[in-house]
């Protein structure tokens, strides 16, 4: 299950493609399992997948109906991600994986190991509460009545609400140092191809390829200089 460690590059390609959205169910699975197991927010500087998800995506992750969010939430498990890493890069508490897990109509297999953010396998407990076996069954049924239960223990076995706990962020600073390398290294890689001398005999595919992302960067780069102050923050 698990792979090779990434690189710093596979893991920017993986996060831009998760990051464009969703062209197939099957591709979104993909990338987020590719990234759990080659432990992308390492290459990236995360402390952990938690962090990666959030800093990498945060609200930019697709939304999903309660319908795809469950065939994800089956599919992530049987790649062998925990609930919790699930949970992460859903966008829903632990407790909904949960119970996605509990109440699927899909066919799974039987439970897959977990593949821990350490690296390391677990063996899984089962996400269905209510599958025991004939003998446990056995065993229940054969205990002394128990007295009714009251309203107070009922109330006392509810699952009490649990705030997520607020992943830490990357420092913005080395998000933006990172962003400003990006687009030195994509402005030399333009640079070097303008300077091709093959650019003469195919200047109309080349401009008709190029264009648009250079007039979107130029807007860009436009509006974060008059943002940040084109005189006061130049190195």
């Amino acid at each position: 299950m698990t792979g090779a460690v990434s690189t710093r590059d596979d893991a920017v390609a993986r996060a831009e493609r998760i990051r464009a959205g969703i062209r197939s169910m099957a591709e979104l699975q993909g990338d987020i399992a590719a990234a759990y197991h080659a432990r992308d927010w390492e290459a990236l500087g995360y402390d952990s997948w938690d962090a990666y998800v959030s800093g990498e995506f945060g609200s930019a992750m697709p939304r999903l109906d309660r319908a795809e969010r469950r065939e994800l939430v089956v599919n992530l498990r049987a790649e062998g991600l925990s609930t919790r890493a699930i949970a992460a890069a859903t966008g829903v508490a632990q407790q909904t994986v949960n119970r996605d897990l509990a109440g699927d109509s899909f066919e799974s297999p039987e439970p897959t190991p977990i593949i821990g953010t350490d690296g390391k396998t677990y063996e899984p407990r089962s996400s269905r509460p209510d599958m025991i076996s004939d003998r446990q069954l056995a065993e229940l049924n054969a205990g002394p009545a128990k007295p009714p239960i009251t309203a107070e223990e009922l109330d006392a076995l509810k699952p009490k609400k649990v705030e997520p706990v607020k992943p830490r962020r990357r420092p913005i600073t080395d998000q933006a140092e990172d962003a400003g390398w990006e687009i030195r290294k994509a402005a030399d890689r333009v640079a070097r191809i303008l300077d091709d001398d093959r650019v003469e005999r195919n200047e109309e595919q080349v401009a008709r390829v190029l264009r648009g992302h250079l007039l979107f960067v130029q807007n860009t780069v436009a509006t974060a200089l008059e943002r940040l102050g084109d005189d006061n923050h130049q190195q």
